[in-house]
């Protein structure tokens, strides 16, 4: 019984986490790591990038929270084009997908202050499930608790539109539904994702003549068929270009503080620290990340 109990527990553990996995992790600095969800994002900059990201969830869980590393490298080429590439790795408890993609983008320029961006986006993933790690009272292995691995590939598409002050944004990161485990009344199951869609939002303002002060907010609405929308909302008050603090609201009641700061002209670091203000959820749900970006 207390077997059956855990693998239930886990399996409904990891149908959550997938939940944000399989969409590509929602994250509280998105603004600055929205490769993560479109490709039409991939080499927009002047120069070169490389991109990492550490993702703690519900860091208060006895066991098996979700964390999730993320890379990426991304650079402008001749003509408008930009060329991405980033792996990112989700491990929940037995659960564990890695995700390795490739991103081309098209910039076409619609004034003098308009751009608009075009993505698509090539995908493998690999799927684990190490179900045999599972502890239980039994002295007989039970043929149930097998692993599972799982390879699928996927193309995703974007669009995004920067104004003078403003960001628009829309993608489909993964078009096609993708195969993962799930639990159904206490069995392993498989089953499909669904096909999600990202939209975002942001705006520029400054606080004052010399530009020193610049308050940027910004949204991101997450949607999958039959769930309910999600989303995250931030504002960060931009110093001197260089500094950076804000808040973000998650709509699954989580709010968070946010810092970044530019290092030096080619490094840049950010750090957030979320917590649930869920009355269930506030012992375990606080979360933390950490990012680095480096102009090559």
């Amino acid at each position: 019984m207390k077997k059956t109990i855990a693998y239930i527990a886990v399996m409904i553990l990891g149908s959550s986490s997938l939940a944000w996995a399989q969409q590509d992790v929602a994250v509280t600095q998105f603004n600055e790591l929205m490769l993560l969800y479109n490709p039409a994002y991939a080499g927009n900059a002047a120069q070169a990038k490389f991109s990492s990201a550490y993702i703690k969830e519900w860091s208060g869980a006895p066991i098996g929270s979700p964390q999730t590393n993320f890379f990426s490298f991304d650079k402008p080429l001749a003509k408008g084009l930009g060329l991405g590439l980033s792996f990112i790795n989700d491990k929940t408890f037995v659960e564990n997908i890695g995700s390795t993609s490739l991103d081309f983008s098209y910039k076409v320029q619609v004034s003098e202050l308009t751009r608009l961006y075009f993505g698509i986006r090539a995908s493998a993933i690999l799927y684990n499930l190490n179900a045999s790690s599972l502890v239980t009272n039994s002295l007989v292995a039970d043929p149930s608790l097998i692993d599972t691995s799982i390879f699928s590939s996927n193309v995703g598409f974007g669009m995004r539109v920067v104004g003078d002050k403003w960001d628009f944004s829309l993608a489909v990161p993964r078009f096609f539904k993708s195969n993962r485990v799930a639990e159904d009344n206490g069995v392993a199951l498989l089953s499909s994702s669904k096909t999600h869609l990202y939209g975002s939002l942001g705006y520029n303002y400054s606080l004052n003549e010399s530009g020193n002060l610049v308050l940027k907010p910004a949204v991101l609405f997450r949607y999958a068929g039959g769930s309910p929308m999600a989303y995250d909302a931030l504002a960060m008050l931009d110093i001197k270009q260089k500094y950076s603090v804000g808040l973000s609201y998650r709509s699954t009641q989580t709010l968070a503080g946010i810092a970044a700061l530019d290092i030096s002209d080619s490094l840049r670091f950010g750090a957030s620290y979320g917590f649930s203000s869920n009355e269930q959820l506030v012992n375990r749900n606080s979360n933390y990340e950490f990012f680095l970006k480096i102009n090559l």
